[in-house]
């Protein structure tokens, strides 16, 4: 299909059409292609197993995350095969998913979630390892 944007990433790389459906293509070994399950690459884009229209989309080395047009968050790949709404209910205006974690933007500050090194959340704790599941917002962004 035509592509309006591309998400690329190491190993595998999405599309997303004007219609707000995503593809991707690549590796596939945990899930990043958001086909359902986890399997063998493939060098066709293949649709994302999901009726969820994405107004944008970000691929790293681990999850593929999209944002929808009222800016709900969902990823996929590492974590789970298809996309699943980030935890919180948050509204993001911009994503990031560059390794192990994701970062979004939101109206408040930037949250982050994921396997993250190096950073402090925003009551200044260190951040908590291999929290998969809730964004922090990031210390010092409000």
């Amino acid at each position: 299909p035509p592509f309006v944007q591309l998400a690329l990433g190491p190993h595998h790389s999405c599309g997303l059409t004007a219609g707000g459906t995503a593809h991707c293509w690549g590796r596939n070994d945990v899930g990043q292609l958001g086909t359902g399950t986890p399997g063998e690459a493939t060098p066709v884009p293949q649709p994302v197993d999901t009726p969820v229209l994405f107004t944008s989309l970000s691929s790293g080395v681990g999850p593929t995350c999209g944002i929808t047009a009222d800016g709900a968050a969902y990823c996929w790949g590492g974590s789970g095969s298809s996309p699943e709404p980030v935890a919180g209910q948050l509204r993001f205006s911009q994503i990031a998913s560059p390794g192990g974690y994701a970062c979004g933007l939101a109206e408040d500050g930037v949250y982050c979630w994921g396997s993250i090194w190096g950073m402090a959340r925003d009551d200044g704790e260190p951040w908590p390892v291999n929290d998969r599941a809730t964004p922090y917002r990031v210390y010092g962004t409000r």
